[in-house]
């Protein structure tokens, strides 16, 4: 499956960055709720890359940053960021009313 909803600006990303990139959203989709919303951007400043992943839902929205002089670790670390997040959301669907969980950001 090719989602492609990355965006990458300052550079061109290589075909090995976009099949990571298209492979973290894949794995993230596959966690999420059923009408999330994948957004995702990579932006070279200088030596350094810049990375953000959102996935929005009715759910809540979960967003993770990161920075890297790799864009592949960008990803590797938003991929990261973003699962952990992902099945925190997963486990407390089933908690008690009220101990759900909310605002879901990881931060560099």
């Amino acid at each position: 499956m090719k989602l492609n909803p990355f965006m990458y600006r300052g550079f061109d990303p290589s075909r090995e960055l976009d099949d990571s990139a298209n492979g973290a959203l894949v794995s993230a989709l596959i966690l999420s709720p059923n009408d999330a919303i994948p957004f995702g951007y990579i932006v070279k400043d200088r030596s350094l890359y810049r990375g953000h992943l959102e996935i929005c839902s009715s759910h809540g929205i979960f967003s993770a940053y990161a920075s890297s002089t790799d864009p592949v670790v960008v990803v590797e670390k938003l991929k990261g960021r973003i699962l952990k997040q992902l099945k925190r959301w997963r486990k407390s669907r089933y908690s008690p009313p009220g101990r759900g969980q909310a605002g879901f950001v990881a931060h560099a």
